[in-house]
């Protein structure tokens, strides 16, 4: 199939799944947050201050994309509408580049926008019950911009995904880190730069309107207790079903966490855990894969296979985000979602069934059966546990298959675009951009 009608078939599979699908019977729309987002939205369209008039534990610019449906739409009603039409859009967003990233590793595009609209019907219709789609397919289109060369849009997206939803931070290391293995300083303090004066740029009204009430938004998250879908409480869980210790339930910020003396010391933990897997995934990045001076200081080069491993590396710094940490919402699977397609090496395809079945676990858990997770119930609690040995299990075997394997990729072939030169050589096949 054409490459342009390759894309117009998805694109309309994909506008079905959202538009008919998700609002079926065959979907649980329980649960949906766009009652609280536009609630925000409405709150600032009235001429409230974020932070100041009304508390908000999102970054600055999740707001804004709870206004532009807002400003479509009168009553909640219409806004879950427009809610789900601005998610769609990007969506196919995400499709597009999946896509162009796939094309410029050589290997099928098909392959990964089919997984891609598995993945979506596994994930189901929290996709477009949470805005958690959004800052994933800015954090696509950043690493499309970082694999082609554009160093200065790679760093700047990357810090609107962050002041969109935070983890996208995790990502800047490994940016960094992919210029500085290279020796290429120039670009890599100039995308720092860019990357620090974006959220600086961005972030500062808000911080002269509410200073107090902005950088108690991330406090907000700091305080949280063990949320009932962690790695930790899965674990807690099952030990009270089989009547080995008690857990106590308590609703506290925004969410259902485990109360008591070792839930609170496991919440506490995690932060240090989270950090020593980040520090451990950007080591072995840099440590595995050296690589020497660039001959000419005025080109820097994108190799094919340099671009696998950052697609591979980002995608295990999401999960060293995700896995130790103490909050564990459904809804963080999306940010895997645009990513797990892109997964290069020999265990691609085992990556992909991993992730269709823990999406499908993560469904049976929420919505369908949360409220027996609520009761402690034996059946859902088993889910959960394996839902959460399956993803950490799929992050050992990715770092493995990352670092003990070397990741073969297609025949390489260079792309020229309208700020860039092909490089005549038919080995590396990278990618040069002058500077």
């Amino acid at each position: 199939m054409k490459p342009k009608w390759q894309l117009l078939f998805f694109t309309l599979a994909h506008i079905v799944i959202f538009l008919i699908l998700f609002k079926s019977v065959l979907y649980d729309q329980r649960f949906n947050a766009s009652a609280l987002y536009f609630d925000y939205a409405s709150r600032a369209i009235h001429g409230q201050i974020p932070y100041q008039d009304f508390p908000l534990e999102y970054p600055p610019l999740a707001l804004v994309f709870f206004i532009l449906p807002r400003l479509l739409a009168p009553n909640l009603l219409n806004y879950t509408l427009a809610f789900t039409a601005l998610i769609l859009v990007f969506n196919l967003v995400g499709l597009f580049f999946i896509e162009a990233i796939s094309r410029r590793l050589g290997i099928s595009a098909g392959k990964a926008l089919t997984f891609y609209t598995i993945a979506l019907l596994g994930i189901g219709s929290i996709m477009d019950m949470r805005y958690d789609l959004i800052p994933a397919v800015i954090v696509l289109v950043a690493l499309y911009a970082l694999i082609t060369g554009k160093t200065a849009w790679a760093f700047a997206l990357l810090a609107v995904g962050t002041l969109t939803k935070i983890y996208p931070v995790v990502l800047a290391p490994i940016f960094v880190l992919y210029y500085f293995r290279q020796k290429q300083y120039r670009p890599m303090l100039s995308g720092a730069a860019v990357f620090a004066g974006v959220a600086i740029l961005m972030s500062l009204p808000f911080i002269i309107m509410a200073p107090s009430g902005f950088w108690e938004s991330f406090a907000y998250h700091a305080k949280r207790g063990l949320q009932l879908e962690s790695t930790y409480a899965s674990i807690l869980l099952l030990g009270y079903t089989l009547r080995l210790i008690p857990v106590q339930l308590e609703f506290s910020y925004g969410s259902w966490n485990l109360a008591g003396t070792l839930p609170d010391i496991l919440a506490g933990l995690s932060t240090f855990l989270v950090i020593a897997a980040l520090l451990g995934v950007y080591w072995l990045y840099y440590r595995n894969h050296p690589a020497e001076k660039a001959k000419d200081p005025f080109y820097f080069e994108v190799s094919n296979l340099d671009a696998a491993y950052i697609l591979n590396y980002s995608t295990l710094a999401i999960l060293a985000f995700m896995v130790p940490g103490k909050v564990l919402s459904p809804q963080f699977l999306v940010w895997l979602y645009p990513m797990v397609p892109l997964i290069m090496g020999p265990w691609r395809p085992g990556s992909w069934l991993t992730f269709v079945l823990i999406s499908l676990m993560s469904y049976y858990i929420f919505p369908l059966h949360y409220l027996e997770l609520l009761g402690f119930q034996r059946a859902a609690v088993d889910v959960l546990l394996w839902r959460n040995l399956l993803l950490a299990g799929f992050a050992g075997i990715l770092l493995w298959k990352s670092t003990g394997h070397q990741i073969k990729l297609p025949d390489e072939y260079a792309v020229i675009s309208e700020n860039m030169e092909e490089v005549p050589d038919a080995q590396s096949c990278t990618f040069r951009d002058r500077r």
